[in-house]
C-alpha cells in the first residue's frame, strides 16, 4: 500500500438484488524514515543546570503505537508513547526529555531509539530504527579524589611530609598551598612535599584547587613533635661523661691522700691480704 485511506469499505450482495457494505478495520504501519535527537544548547553544560533533549520522528504510522527510548549508553532513561493519538497518516513527532548535568556524565553519550508496537501478530522482535549520538562536555567544579584529611598528621623532627590535594575538575583545577612557614616561591602543584620536617613545619596547612566554575579548599593540620630519642641519648651521654668524670676525681683524690707510699710486691699479688704501704727506706 502506498496510501493511506480515511476508510477501506467492503461491498456485497445479499441475494434479493440488493448490496450493503461494511467498513474493514485496516490498519497501515509505517517504521519512522528518520530518527535525529539533538542537545538544545550550544557549548559546554555546566554542573547542577537542567537541560534537555530533543528526539525527532518523522513519517510514522500510526503515531499511537509508536515507542520512543532515551539512553545515556546502555542505559535506559525514559520511555514514551502516544497512545490517545488518532492520527492514522504517516506524521512527524518531537519527544522531549530532560537530564541535569553533573560530572558523572561529563563525556556522556545520548541517543534515541523508535519501534511500533505492531500487536500481537507482529514480530516479537519489531524492528528499531536509531538516531545518531550526541556526545557531552561538563564543566563542573574540583573534586578530591582522596580523603578529606580532617585527622591529625604527626610527625617527628627529621620525617618526610607529604600533603596530597589531589582534585578532579573540568577545567583542569589550579591550586595555591597556605602554609605556616615562609617559602621563596609560591607552591602551585597538587601534592606539598618536605623531605625533613623541623619544628618549623608545624601548624595548618591550606589547599585550595579552583577553576572557572567554583573552589574546593582542604584543610591539613600537621603536629611536629622533637625527637626525643635523640635528647635520651645525648643527655645519657652527658650523664655517663659526667660519672666517668667525677670517679677519676674521687679516685685520684682518694689515692693521693691515702694511698701514697710504697707496696711489697709479694703482698700486691697476696688479693686475699689487705695491702699495707711500707715507709720509705724499706724493702
Amino acid at each position: 500500500m502506498d496510501n493511506w485511506p480515511s476508510s477501506t469499505m467492503c461491498y456485497y450482495n445479499i441475494g434479493n438484488g440488493s448490496q450493503c457494505c461494511s467498513t474493514l478495520p485496516v490498519l497501515v504501519y509505517q517504521y519512522p524514515q528518520t530518527v535525529n535527537l539533538e542537545l538544545l544548547h550550544d557549548g559546554p553544560l555546566l554542573e547542577g543546570q537542567q537541560y534537555r533533549l530533543s528526539c525527532t520522528v518523522q513519517k510514522a504510522a500510526p503515531v499511537k503505537h509508536l515507542i520512543v527510548e532515551f539512553l545515556e549508553g546502555a542505559r535506559l532513561l525514559a520511555q514514551y508513547e502516544l497512545k490517545n493519538s488518532t492520527e492514522k497518516k504517516p506524521a512527524d513527532k518531537v519527544f522531549m526529555h530532560s537530564i541535569t548535568a553533573s560530572k558523572e556524565n561529563d563525556g556522556a553519550s545520548y541517543w534515541c531509539q523508535t519501534k511500533l508496537d505492531l500487536g500481537p501478530e507482529g514480530p516479537l522482535r519489531p524492528r528499531v530504527v536509531t538516531s545518531g549520538t550526541v556526545f557531552t562536555t561538563v564543566h563542573y567544579k574540583p573534586y578530591l579524589r582522596g580523603p578529606s584529611h580532617s585527622e591529625l598528621i604527626s610527625l617527628t623532627v627529621g620525617d618526610p611530609l607529604h600533603l596530597n590535594c589531589s582534585a578532579e575538575g573540568n577545567p583542569s583545577p589550579l591550586y595555591t598551598w597556605t602554609h605556616p612557614f615562609a617559602a621563596s616561591s609560591p607552591i602551585v602543584a597538587d601534592v606539598f612535599s618536605v623531605a625533613s620536617v623541623t619544628m618549623e613545619h608545624n601548624g595548618q596547612y591550606i589547599c585550595s584547587a579552583s577553576n572557572s566554575i567554583g573552589k574546593t579548599t582542604v584543610y591539613f593540620n600537621v603536629e611536629v613533635q622533637a625527637n626525643y630519642m635523640y635528647i635520651i641519648l645525648a643527655v645519657a651521654a652527658v650523664v655517663v661523661a659526667l660519672v666517668v668524670l667525677l670517679f677519676i676525681i674521687v679516685y685520684v683524690r682518694y689515692y693521693r691522700l691515702n694511698k701514697t707510699g710504697r707496696y711489697n710486691l709479694k703482698d700486691v699479688f697476696r688479693f686475699h691480704q689487705q695491702h699495707v704501704a711500707l715507709p720509705d727506706g724499706e724493702l
